[in-house]
């Protein structure tokens, strides 16, 4: 990926050690207390001394609070700190190997800045718009509505085991991820009110969703991958952060909380089969 104003060397390290300090943070890690543990260790040595470095946040789930927790404890401030979600199919299989099978857009756009936030909006489109398609999105409004293929496909996948052509093609499992989703929409309608955000998410999102779903072919949505790989869940900020926030807006979820419900006995699993 080439970046305007990039150095002209490019550096792959998997130590800690080797970092220095950018202009540009991405942070693309899973959504597990194991991979948000390692940023307090990381990100002082990613931070530059005067305070411009950007922070840009690519990952799954309503995570951009819990980011902006864990930069506020560093010594060193930073400029802006972004949100993004990319709407794309993409499997780690190992690592270094990343299968890509359908392609989509990044969108993004400013948790936090003491800047003006217009400018650093076109500083972010301008940081990714070289390499690939970008929308620049409100982002309490973007999580959510990426959270509403998010909860009932990583979901639904995870617990019957099967991949995403599955759900699509099944007549009773298509209306329990339209049941979903529309519980989706009660609660991040209620908490972007409760936010002060203009932006709501309608039947037609649940429409773009299902277009998604059903050219997508066959997909491994990655919180099914982690399940039969053994590996820690990301239920905190993808799963669980709807449902607290549903429990404080007085917003019945039934449908979706007994998912979550089934998706934590998933992890219960894990645990068991990993003692």
């Amino acid at each position: 990926m080439h970046v305007p104003h990039s150095p002209p060397k490019t550096c792959f390290t998997s130590s800690a050690d080797d970092l220095q300090p950018s202009e540009w943070v991405v942070i693309a890690l899973k959504g597990t207390e194991e991979g948000l543990n390692t940023l307090p260790t990381i990100l002082p040595k990613l931070l530059k001394a005067d305070g411009t470095t950007r922070i840009t946040v690519v990952m799954n789930g309503l995570v951009d609070q819990k980011i902006s927790q864990i930069v506020s404890t560093l010594e060193t401030p930073v400029a802006s700190i972004f949100g993004c979600a990319a709407y794309i199919c993409a499997n780690r299989e190992r690592p270094g190997h990343v299968n890509h099978t359908f392609c989509g857009d990044l969108k993004g756009g400013v948790v936090e800045s003491s800047l003006d936030h217009e400018a650093e909006t076109r500083n972010l489109t301008n940081f990714f718009e070289s390499a690939v398609s970008f929308e620049r999105s409100p982002i309490s409004h973007l999580r959510w509505r990426k959270s509403l293929w998010n909860v009932p496909f990583n979901g639904l996948c995870t617990i019957l085991n099967v991949t995403t052509d599955h759900i699509a093609g099944d007549e009773k499992l298509r209306e329990e991820a339209t049941a979903i989703m529309q519980e989706v929409i009660e609660v991040a309608n209620s908490d972007l009110a409760s936010l002060s955000q203009p932006q709501r998410l309608s039947a037609k999102d649940v429409d773009a969703m299902w277009l998604l779903t059903d050219t997508m072919g066959v997909y491994f949505p990655s919180t099914l991958l982690d399940y039969r790989n053994g590996m820690e869940l990301e239920l905190r900020y993808i799963f669980d952060e709807v449902v607290t926030r549903a429990a404080s807006h007085g917003v019945p979820i039934p449908r979706t909380a007994d998912l979550v419900s089934q998706l934590h006995q998933r992890q219960n699993e894990i645990k068991n089969n990993n003692k």
